[in-house]
């Protein structure tokens, strides 16, 4: 493991969490492998920055298709953002099941509306 890696701490990945391994490794000056290396020394199991990444994408999808029920809305956008800022404190945090069912309806939507369109 290189000298770099060695310093590097779990202040210094939070920074990079929101992008892919590979750019973040890039962006540390770390080889991927350094990187994966210090991830299992701090206990981390995955690299956070797909759940990162749907959260943001559910969060999108909530303010840009509106739901009928304006204070369920918020609801979710307020975990959604509770998430995003527990993934951060830990990466190993498991999203909560309400947010996972919800991401999966929106998923759904997505494909029916994608399907219906013929493309």
């Amino acid at each position: 493991m290189s000298p770099e890696a060695r310093r590097l701490l779990l202040a210094d990945l939070r920074k990079v969490f929101h992008h892919p391994r590979l750019q973040a490794a890039a962006e540390l000056g770390v080889s991927v492998a350094s990187l994966k290396t210090m991830c299992i020394k701090l206990n981390m199991t995955r690299w956070p920055h797909r759940k990162i990444a749907s959260l943001h994408q559910l969060k999108s999808f909530l303010l840009f298709q509106p739901l009928k029920e304006q204070h369920l809305q918020q609801e979710h956008l307020a975990a959604i953002e509770e998430e995003l800022a527990a993934v951060q404190r830990d990466p190993n945090h498991t999203v909560r099941s309400s947010l996972t069912y919800l991401r999966r309806c929106v998923w759904k939507r997505a494909q029916r509306m994608f399907l219906g369109t013929g493309l």
